[in-house]
C-alpha cells in the first residue's frame, strides 16, 4: 500500500524485490535488523536503522530516497545507487565492498540527480568512495571518506566528480588515505569549505598520487 509504514524486526530478512509505491522501513535497529539486498527502491523510499549487504549492489534508488541511520557492508557495484530525483542521507555509512568490471561504480554513486549527506561515511571501499557523474550535484557536510583500496586497473579515487556534473560542495569533510583523494574530470565545480585532504597513496603503475 502506497505509504505505509514497514516495521522489520531483528534478524536476517530476505530483501531481494522491488518496491515500487512509496513506503517507509524501519529497522530495530542497524546492529539488529539485517536486510539481505538488493533492495531496488522505484519510489519514494524511507529507509531507517538497518544493515543492507549483497552479493551486488546494496541499495538502488530511482525514486527518491530519504535514508537515515543505514549501514551497507559487503557489496559489488554500487552500496548507494541514487539516480534521477532529490536523495537524502544521514547518518549512514558505507563499509567495503569493491567495483565490478561493468563501468565505474563506488559506495555512493549518484547520477542525473542530487544528494545532500550529512554525517556520511565510506570506508575500506575498493574503487571510489564518492561519484558525482552526469548532471548531477551532491551536497556534503559533516561527512568522511577513508582507507580507499585500488579496484584491478580502474582509475580510483576516493572522490570523483566527472562529465558535466552539475556540481558538488563539501563542507567539513575529510577524505584520507586513498590513492587519490579528490578528482574533478571532464566538467563541473566543487566547492570546498573546511576540508581536510591528506594521505594520498601512489597506485601501482602511476607516477603520482594526488590529494
Amino acid at each position: 500500500v502506497a505509504g505505509q509504514t514497514i516495521v522489520l524486526a531483528a534478524g536476517e530478512l530476505d530483501a531481494r524485490t522491488t518496491f515500487s509505491v512509496p513506503v517507509s522501513l524501519r529497522g530495530a535497529c542497524v546492529e539488529r535488523t539485517h536486510l539481505i539486498g538488493p533492495l531496488v527502491l522505484d519510489a519514494a523510499t524511507s529507509l531507517e536503522d538497518v544493515t543492507v549487504s549483497s552479493e551486488r549492489e546494496g541499495v538502488v534508488s530511482r525514486g527518491g530516497l530519504s535514508a537515515r541511520g543505514v549501514l551497507v557492508t559487503s557489496h559489488v557495484g554500487n552500496g548507494i545507487d541514487l539516480r534521477g530525483t532529490d536523495h537524502t542521507l544521514e547518518d549512514v555509512v558505507v563499509r567495503g565492498g569493491g567495483g565490478s568490471t561493468s563501468g565505474w561504480t563506488a559506495g555512493v554513486h549518484v547520477i542525473n540527480g542530487s544528494v545532500t549527506a550529512t554525517r556520511l561515511v565510506v570506508e575500506g571501499r575498493a574503487g571510489f568512495a564518492l561519484l558525482v557523474d552526469g548532471r548531477a550535484t551532491a551536497t556534503i557536510t559533516d561527512s568522511v571518506f577513508a582507507d580507499g583500496r585500488p579496484f584491478e586497473a580502474s582509475p580510483t579515487a576516493l572522490v570523483l566528480v566527472r562529465d558535466v556534473a552539475m556540481g558538488a560542495s563539501f563542507t567539513r569533510t575529510v577524505v584520507e588515505n586513498g590513492v587519490h583523494e579528490l578528482l574533478m574530470a571532464n566538467g563541473g565545480t566543487v566547492t570546498l569549505e573546511d576540508v581536510l585532504a591528506q594521505g594520498a597513496r601512489i597506485q601501482e603503475g602511476e607516477p603520482v598520487a594526488f590529494g
